[in-house]
């Protein structure tokens, strides 16, 4: 069962009565481990008792639970098994249980079928278990079998008729059938008998969502997330309503800055997260001011934070001054990462290039480590050092589309081997379809340009800025003009690319895409006024 562990702590004390007194110590300090989270040591400690002990169910089954948690699903399946076969009278843990952990670890392994057996013998062993009726129900929603999952959550009412976990999990099964309003009237009935629970919240969110009712699912956000710890989940929702509803949204965070006082540094930092999410990074600078004035003390972080919002403001000798203060604090890969990102912006090459041989030296399969050493190495004019490190990121991550379109820029441009050219940009388009659009680092347009489909290069790039009007792809369609020798929308573009914040100057006046502009009046005019805007 999922919280399998909460109930092995109300448990444990029966179990260590069963054992005699040398083993009830030995029993205890193996515990430790597992209450401590430490499961390797817990592991160990259980061999040493199980060599003296080997049917004991009930260490078999911890023994289990720790091999699940570090991913050993081999070895927790034989523990577990054992520990079915070998229970008897003596046991304390009930067969239920065991059926129960069973069910766990094919949930985990996405073998349901066989998770769903081990429910239902767990249930015909103790019909009672709400535990495992929750799993089960559970499951029966992932399988999308959401009348089985309704029978379960009932059984779970009718043996506890104030559960409102099973109550919101009829609701979850409604939202599921689009029933939207009557799952919305159900959890507000729901909050009014219990206004502390989180899942409330989290579903009916969903169902506001689901009736593009934003505000109300902005609401009940940030109460969810009131009651529960931010994650990758939360995050996808901030941002999907942020598309909606920006300045309700930040409203609605700043709001819980200002009056949630016990949490301030939770808001704050989902409030920089958006922030960052949407280019604005002067407040997001200032965040991390104040994010630094309520922690009292110095923090990682906050300088790889704040440095990466001075690089993209372009502002790269204050960037480099935060990214030395962290790693003055603690050496860090991420911090040397983005310093030799600055020193490649401000032009600094041998200074980048030192940085990103320390990131390598410390994460040895950092293959974007050895993309952006690469394309250093490239400006430095370094091109077959350029071109080992291409390749040494492909070796390392044969997914990332950028760093093809970088070797086989490199293998046309420079090194005149047009065949190895186009299978790079080849194995762009196999690796980025026409529906593989994201907010950055989109290359399929130019894979395309370069294998000549220059019609299809223009369609791709539209739809792209349809999506996502970002600085980033307004520079990269400038980009794909200038390479076309289309000065008007090379211009007009990169325009843009400067009113939305785009400052990479350095980048910009080294990208070989601009080579059939570069000396034009227009783009010389234009670079020079946002250059003299930006700001030091």
């Amino acid at each position: 069962m999922k919280n399998f562990s909460n109930m092995l702590k109300t448990m444990i004390v029966g179990v260590l009565l069963s054992f005699n007194l040398s083993s009830y110590v030995y029993a205890q300090n193996c515990w430790d481990f597992y209450r401590d989270r430490d499961f390797v040591k817990a592991i160990d400690c259980y061999n040493d008792y199980l060599k003296r002990n080997p049917k004991d169910a009930d260490a078999l089954c911890i023994r289990a639970v720790c091999y699940q948690n570090i991913g050993e699903y081999q070895l927790a399946f034989s523990d577990i098994s054992n520990a079915i076969k070998y229970h008897n009278k003596k046991t304390f843990y009930g067969k239920d249980i065991l059926y129960a952990q069973q069910g766990d670890l094919y949930v985990d392994i996405e073998n349901y079928k066989e998770a769903l057996n081990s429910y239902t013998k767990a249930l015909k062993v103790n019909k009672n278990n709400t535990n495992v009726l929750f799993d089960r129900a559970n499951l029966y929603y992932t399988m999308g079998d959401y009348s089985a999952s309704d029978a379960d959550w009932r059984r779970v009412i009718k043996i506890d008729n104030n559960n409102v976990n099973a109550q919101v999990g009829l609701a979850r099964n409604m939202i599921a059938r689009r029933q939207i309003d009557e799952a919305i009237r159900e959890l507000n009935r729901l909050e009014r008998i219990d206004p502390r629970k989180q899942r409330i919240y989290r579903y009916r969110c969903q169902a506001y969502d689901e009736k593009n009712n934003y505000r109300q699912a902005i609401d009940d956000l940030i109460t969810w997330i009131y009651y529960d710890d931010i994650d990758r989940f939360k995050e996808r929702f901030l941002l999907r309503f942020a598309e909606h509803e920006f300045i309700y949204l930040m409203a609605k965070i700043s709001d819980m800055v200002v009056n949630d006082k016990d949490n301030d540094l939770k808001w704050l930092n989902i409030r920089i997260f958006l922030y960052e999410k949407h280019d604005m990074w002067l407040e997001a600078i200032n965040d991390y001011n104040t994010f630094e004035e309520l922690l009292s003390y110095s923090h990682n972080s906050i300088y790889l934070g704040r440095g990466i919002c001075y690089t993209e403001l372009g502002q790269y000798d204050k960037a480099i001054a935060e990214f030395d203060k962290g790693i003055d604090l603690l050496e860090n890969v991420w911090l040397y990462l983005y310093r030799a990102r600055a020193y490649r912006l401000k032009g600094d090459y041998k200074l980048a290039i030192a940085d990103f041989n320390k990131v390598i030296e410390l994460d040895p399969m950092n293959s974007y480590a050895y993309y952006m050493r690469g394309w250093t190495k490239e400006f430095d004019k370094d091109f077959q050092g350029a071109l080992k490190d291409f390749t040494a990121a492909i070796e390392l991550d044969r997914e990332y589309a950028y760093t093809y379109v970088a070797r086989g820029r490199l293998y046309q441009r420079i090194l005149n081997q047009p065949l190895l050219a186009e299978r790079d940009f080849l194995s762009v388009l196999s690796l980025e379809s026409e529906n593989d659009i994201s907010k950055s680092g989109n290359c399929r347009q130019y894979a395309l340009f370069h294998l000549g489909r220059i019609d299809d290069a223009i369609v791709h790039q539209k739809t792209i800025l349809d999506k996502f009007p970002t600085s980033g792809n307004y520079y990269d369609a400038a980009c794909l003009f200038s390479l076309m020798n289309r000065t008007d929308d090379a211009i007009k573009h990169l325009r843009i690319a400067f009113e939305k914040g785009y400052r990479n100057f350095i980048h910009l006046d080294n990208d070989a895409d601009f080579e059939y502009i570069r000396n034009m009046t227009e783009f010389i005019e234009l670079v020079n006024e946002w250059r003299n805007l930006k700001t030091d």
